[in-house]
């Protein structure tokens, strides 16, 4: 099976996609801190190598490492984060199953379900 890299594009669609689901009282520059760790980290796996193709990034009641590790930087408490979450970083897509039992949904690269159907806005 051929290792396909995980794109920067990929990398930066799941780290945009959970500064924007983390909740509380929380400042621009501290969601920015913990978007700009992620891709960190995230890269950093990405480039490991040894046939990762797809990074698991998940909360269930609190964040997995990755994801703990970028919120600690950034000053980031655990209880900020979504539950029940999964995301899966692809090569070629991004995608979230955003709580208990919801289905797959694309967020990378956005499909355009109307483009090429006359009438479409």
């Amino acid at each position: 099976m051929e290792n396909r890299k995980i794109p920067n594009e990929a990398i930066n669609a799941a780290a945009e996609w959970w500064m924007k689901r983390i909740s509380g009282p929380l400042g621009k520059d501290q969601l920015q801190r913990f978007k700009n760790n992620l891709v960190m980290l995230l890269s950093r796996k990405a480039s490991i190598g040894f046939g990762v193709d797809c990074i698991t990034l998940d909360c269930d009641y609190a964040p997995c490492g990755i994801l703990s590790d970028a919120g600690k930087d950034a000053d980031i408490p655990t209880a900020n984060f979504p539950w029940k979450v999964t995301m899966a970083v692809k090569p070629d897509k991004v995608l979230v199953s955003d709580g208990y039992g919801m289905p797959w949904v694309q967020v990378w690269p956005i499909e355009h379900k109307n483009e090429g159907k006359e009438g479409a806005a």
